[in-house]
């Protein structure tokens, strides 16, 4: 990872007209995961969880930004994946989009282990168990994919920070936001030439955002992560489309304009020789 923005006061009705190029793009990149969690199971009758993880949680191909959202923006996030990649060229990772399976991997995973002897129910404490093993290996997963990508892009909605207004602070119920926000926060930057001097082939692979329940909701502040992040608006985003699609060929990466307006970099530590 190399920069991270919050884009603020973006809607869906404003980006709404790529949704469905969004739609086009992770239909063309994802597949079908058909292995059964039995491949997975050793003769001893232990899960290997590295080879599941991989397969499940694949974090080979590669992505320019990671895009962080509320499950409720889902619509408005493949919206603006879409902008990113006719406008600006940038490939872009949703997680709920390309990692469909964490919530059929715990029910397959449930099903087998951790019903109780009348068959009826579910083990409380096997349940546990098992989740926090699925959750764990989609967390690393995160961290793995935040770390390959340039840039970290957080959705700033209302569906994903509140506003406590006591204390003026922001904050989220979401656990999965809480933690990719921690782990853009921990993450080591690294230079930007690490990202451009790389060369990476796509391959293929896919998590249905965790259920967030509305029953059970548990805030953390998050105002202390997000003042590391760089505001990015809609204006930001149209005017550095308009700035790509004139001088493309002078840049290796439409990201070189957001880095510019913000003055992250200099625009000698960029020009393509």
């Amino acid at each position: 990872m190399f920069s991270k923005f919050k884009l603020n006061n973006l809607v869906y009705s404003d980006f709404n007209e790529y949704e469905s190029l969004g739609k086009e793009y992770y239909a063309k990149i994802q597949t079908d995961i058909q292995s059964s969690l039995k491949e997975f199971i050793e003769i001893d009758g232990v899960i290997d969880g590295t080879k599941l993880q991989d397969s499940r949680f694949s974090t080979k191909q590669k992505f320019n930004v990671f895009l962080s959202h509320s499950h409720a923006d889902e619509k408005l996030a493949i919206s603006i994946a879409g902008f990113l990649k006719k406008e600006l060229n940038l490939d872009t990772f949703i997680d709920s989009c390309l990692w469909g399976y964490s919530n059929d991997l715990l029910r397959e995973i449930d099903e087998k282990y951790c019903r109780h002897s009348n068959g009826t129910s579910f083990d409380y404490d096997k349940r546990n168990y098992s989740t926090s093993h699925v959750h764990m290996m989609l967390s690393i997963a995160l961290a793995r994919m935040i770390d390959k990508c340039e840039s970290v892009f957080f959705l700033n909605s209302e569906n994903s920070i509140s506003i406590a207004e006591e204390i003026s602070k922001e904050r989220t119920v979401s656990p999965w936001i809480y933690n990719e926000l921690s782990l853009a926060d921990m993450i080591e930057i690294r230079p930007i030439n690490y990202y451009r001097d790389k060369f990476f082939q796509f391959t293929h692979g896919v998590y249905d955002a965790v259920n967030e329940s509305s029953s059970l909701q548990i805030k953390y502040e998050v105002d202390g992560i997000l003042r590391e992040f760089t505001t990015l608006s809609k204006n930001d985003l149209m005017s550095c489309a308009k700035e790509w699609s004139a001088n493309n060929k002078s840049f290796k990466s439409a990201l070189d304009y957001i880095y510019l307006s913000k003055n992250i970099i200099k625009q000698q530590d960029i020009l393509i020789s």
